[in-house]
Formats: C-alpha cells, structure tokens, sequence
C-alpha cells in the first residue's frame, strides 16, 4: 500500500508515531513537510522535491537518503519485482 502524511501540522517530532507510518514494512510513505521530523531523513528512501524553475515550468529533484543505498534498493524490490509480473 501507500501511506501519505502531511506534518505540517505536527506539533512535535514525537508525535510522529501516533501516525502509524511504519506499522508495514511493505507500504511506500510519502511525506509532506518531512523537515518537522528530522529524524525521517535518516531513515533509508528517497527524498523527491518539487519546485517552479525560474525560466517557468517545474524542477523535480530526487535524493538517496541513508547510509546505505542498498537498503533503499532492497526496500524497494518488493515493488520491482511486482511491477515485472
């Protein structure tokens, strides 16, 4: 599954577990606002920004976060491998 959350309205880092984001291993979180958790971007994924280009149109930037991008790549295996079925 996918798991969105918007932390914008978090309070406080802590309260980031009341959200469940991780009760799957298996699900994809997608994360607005992840700067009011810090912690978040230590975990292995990636980060994905979106923003206006000066000349117009849009910029998309996409980062490996954690120490160890095969975790991120194993994470995401599950969802290659039932993608090519």
């Amino acid at each position: 599954g996918i798991v969105h959350a918007d932390l914008y309205r978090l309070a406080d880092e802590s309260e980031i577990g009341e959200l469940g984001l991780w009760e799957n291993d298996d699900d994809i979180v997608l994360v607005e606002w992840p700067q009011r958790a810090p912690s978040l971007l230590r975990r292995p994924g990636l980060r994905i920004s979106l923003s206006i280009a000066p000349a117009g149109g849009r910029l998309i930037e996409i980062e490996v976060l954690g120490n160890n991008p095969a975790e991120l790549f194993a994470a995401l295996a599950p969802w290659h491998a039932g993608a090519a079925q």
